[in-house]
């Protein structure tokens, strides 16, 4: 029995240890936000400052035969944020999609002020389509944005629901988080990943309590 628990100690304090101190990832934002047929969209600011950083935004519209649809996520005004995106095949410029933990950082990809989770138009002729969340599941954006002179990196969680008549859908929003150290990758839906220093508070104090 006291060799088991001498192991969680040592695993506890490991895992505590190997993220910095300063670190703390902050969920700021979760429930389900729908935006729809909007091009102005809706801004958000990340930390809380009352600066808009980014900005969602769901554009449709169906005339006679030209019918098109845009889901977007962008800065919220010129500078503001840098979102993680590619190309697709179309030469547009979608937003990269990121699973659960993946690091959002420097090294993610390029920085856009204007991406498109997906995107489908129809002018008369075949439709074309692209962007990396056409299948309607949950996925993760990746930005920077400034706080003061400081880039910090976040996340936000979104889909794009594409019930409807052609033009209608919606681009949903369920959540957003930050890094609060500066220059830092944040893992994609944290403040999960935080609970591993729980785990390694929670390894210390029964070091200290055995020790007494």
């Amino acid at each position: 029995m006291k060799k088991s628990i001498t192991v969680c100690i040592v695993i506890g304090f490991t895992l505590f240890i190997s993220r910095p101190l300063a670190a703390v990832p902050v969920q700021t934002f979760t429930g389900e936000w729908a935006i729809s047929d909007n091009s102005a969209g809706t801004s958000f600011s990340i930390d809380g400052d009352g600066t808009f950083d980014i900005n969602l935004a769901w554009w449709g519209y169906s005339v006679n035969s030209i019918f098109a649809w845009d889901a977007i996520v962008r800065e919220a005004s010129f500078g503001s944020a840098g979102i993680v995106s590619s190309e697709d095949g179309n030469g547009y410029t979608v937003s990269k999609r990121f699973v659960l933990n993946d690091l959002i950082g420097p090294a993610s990809g390029n920085l856009n002020g204007f991406t498109e989770p997906g995107y489908w138009m129809e002018w008369g002729g075949p439709p074309v389509e692209g962007g990396e969340f056409l299948d309607g599941t949950r996925g993760y954006v990746g930005f920077s944005f400034q706080i003061g002179p400081d880039t910090h990196w976040g996340w936000a969680e979104i889909s794009v629901d594409l019930s409807g008549d052609p033009g209608d859908g919606w681009l949903i929003l369920y959540g957003y988080g930050y890094e609060t150290e500066p220059d830092t990758p944040v893992p994609a839906g944290a403040p999960e990943p935080a609970t591993v220093g729980l785990l390694g508070l929670g390894a210390l104090a029964l070091l200290r309590k055995r020790r007494a």
